[in-house]
C-alpha cells in the first residue's frame, strides 16, 4: 500500500509529537506487526529513547471471559498498576493502531464476565488513563485496514483487493494525498480550534439537540471549555489524540442532562456492535434506554459502573466532515465519532476543564466532573439534527442546522 511511511510519519509527528529521548508504547493486533515495526524504526530515527511494541489479540479477551474460573476474573497482576504509574512518571507516549482482523471475533463473548475483567483492569490503569484525559501524556489512536474490516464496511470478500479499496477510502480522509499531510492536519486543527473559541466566548449554559427521536439538553459546567484539534501536553509537545479528527468537544455537567437522544450510527460497546440505541436522561442519569440490536451490551456496560449512566463528553461535528461525506459507516469509533456529533457516557475529559482539571477528585465532582472508569462515545448527529446553544447571558446561538455548522 502507498503512503504507509507518510502515515507513520504523521502519527509520530502530529499524532504524538514525539520528542527526542522520549519513550514510545505501540499497541495493536498481531495482524499489524509490519506497520508497528515501521513505526518503531522511524521512531528510533527520530530519537526515541525506547520503543515497546505490544501485540494484543482480541480472542485473549474472549477466552478469559468464556473459560476462566470466575474466582479469577477480577485478578490483575501488580505489574499492570506499576506500568500505569511508570508511564506517567517517565513521560511515555502511546500510539494505538486499530483495525480489527476479525470484526466478529468477540460476538460470543460472555459479557458479564468481560465486564468484571474490564472493570478490574481499568481500576489498575486509572492513573495513566487520568493522565491521558488531562493531556499530561501524549497519545494518538489511528487505524490500519484489514480484509475483515473492509468486508464489514464495503461488503464483498475479506481479501487483499477489498483491503486495498478500504485503504484508498482512508487515504483522503487522513489527508495523506495532500502535498504536506502534516501541514494539512495543522490547518484543519486551526479551523477546529477557531470554532471552539467562538463557542467558548459565548459562555454557554447548555446545548439543545433536536431531531427525529431526539430532544436533549446538555448542560455545561462553569469550567467547561470546548477544545479540539492539536493539544499541548505538559512536556510541551503538540499532539492530536485521534487521526483522523474532525470534532471539538467539552465535558458537561454530569448531573444535569435532561431529555431523550437517538443514536444515529452503530456503536461498539464492550467489543460488540449496538445498533439503534436510544437513551432518556433525567437529572443527568440514564433512566431508560433501548436498542434495536445489542441492548444486552448496554445492560452489561451499565452494570460495570453506575457513573457510566452519566455523560462525560459532548462533541460537535458537522456533515462536511470527510468521513460523513464518504457515505460510509465504518463500524469503528475512531472514524464514526468524527463523522457526526456525539455524546460519551462515562468519564469526563480533564483537558476540557483546564482551570480545574488538577483539583482533587472531590472538588472536581463538586463542579460536575464525571469520574467513571468507563468512556464510550455514541453518535447522535445527522443531516436531520440541529444544535442550539443558550448562553448564561440569555443569548440563543444557532450552532448546527440540519447537520451543518452555522458558526466559524
Amino acid at each position: 500500500m502507498k503512503f504507509l511511511e507518510a502515515y507513520a510519519e504523521l502519527l509520530l509527528e502530529v499524532g504524538i509529537g514525539l520528542q527526542k529521548g522520549q519513550n514510545l508504547h505501540v499497541t495493536t493486533e498481531p495482524y499489524h506487526v509490519d506497520f508497528a515495526l515501521l513505526l518503531e524504526k522511524i521512531a528510533y530515527e527520530k530519537g526515541a529513547r525506547f520503543v515497546r511494541l505490544e501485540f494484543l489479540h482480541p480472542k485473549s479477551k474472549l477466552y478469559r471471559a468464556n473459560y476462566s474460573d470466575k474466582a479469577y476474573l477480577d485478578y490483575v497482576p501488580r505489574f499492570i498498576k506499576d506500568e500505569s504509574i511508570s508511564r506517567v512518571e517517565e513521560d511515555w507516549a502511546l500510539i494505538k493502531i486499530g483495525g480489527l482482523e476479525d470484526p466478529y471475533a468477540l460476538n460470543d463473548m460472555d459479557q458479564t464476565n468481560h465486564g468484571i475483567t474490564h472493570s478490574a483492569d481499568m481500576v489498575y490503569k486509572q492513573h495513566y488513563m487520568k493522565a491521558r484525559m488531562a493531556g499530561i501524556c501524549t497519545w494518538c489512536i489511528g487505524n490500519m485496514p484489514t480484509p475483515g474490516w473492509a468486508q464489514q464496511i464495503l461488503g464483498g470478500e475479506a481479501d487483499e483487493a477489498n483491503k486495498e479499496k478500504l485503504w484508498e477510502l482512508m487515504v483522503p480522509i487522513l489527508r495523506l494525498d495532500t502535498p504536506d499531510p502534516v501541514q494539512s492536519w495543522l490547518e484543519n486543527s486551526s479551523t477546529i480550534q477557531k470554532r471552539a473559541a467562538i463557542l467558548n466566548n459565548y459562555e454557554l449554559e447548555y446545548l439543545h439537540f433536536e431531531g427525529p427521536g431526539s430532544d436533549l439538553k446538555v448542560y455545561l459546567t462553569d469550567y467547561s471549555r470546548f477544545i479540539g484539534g492539536a493539544q499541548k501536553a505538559k512536556n510541551g509537545s503538540i499532539f492530536i489524540p485521534n487521526l483522523p479528527t474532525e470534532e471539538f468537544f467539552t465535558t458537561p455537567d454530569f448531573r444535569k442532562t435532561h431529555g431523550r437522544i437517538a443514536v444515529t450510527r452503530p456503536v461498539e460497546v464492550l467489543n460488540t456492535q449496538v445498533h439503534g440505541a436510544w437513551f432518556v436522561f433525567e437529572k443527568g442519569r440514564v433512566i431508560n434506554y433501548g436498542a434495536d440490536k445489542g441492548k444486552e451490551q448496554l445492560d452489561a456496560f451499565f452494570a460495570i459502573d453506575e457513573k457510566a449512566r452519566y455523560l462525560g463528553e459532548v462533541a460537535l461535528v458537522d456533515i462536511h466532515s470527510p468521513i460523513y461525506q464518504s457515505g460510509q459507516v465504518f463500524h469503528d469509533i475512531l472514524y464514526d465519532e468524527n463523522a457526526a456529533c456525539h455524546i460519551a457516557l462515562g468519564r469526563g475529559i480533564g483537558m476540557a476543564m483546564p482551570e480545574v482539571q488538577h483539583r482533587s477528585r472531590e472538588e472536581l465532582e463538586a463542579v460536575g466532573y464525571n469520574h467513571s472508569i468507563l468512556h464510550t462515545d455514541f453518535m447522535v448527529g445527522s443531516e436531520q439534527i440541529s444544535v442550539t446553544g443558550y448562553s448564561r447571558r440569555g443569548e440563543c446561538i444557532e450552532i448546527i442546522k440540519n447537520g451543518a455548522f452555522c458558526v466559524g
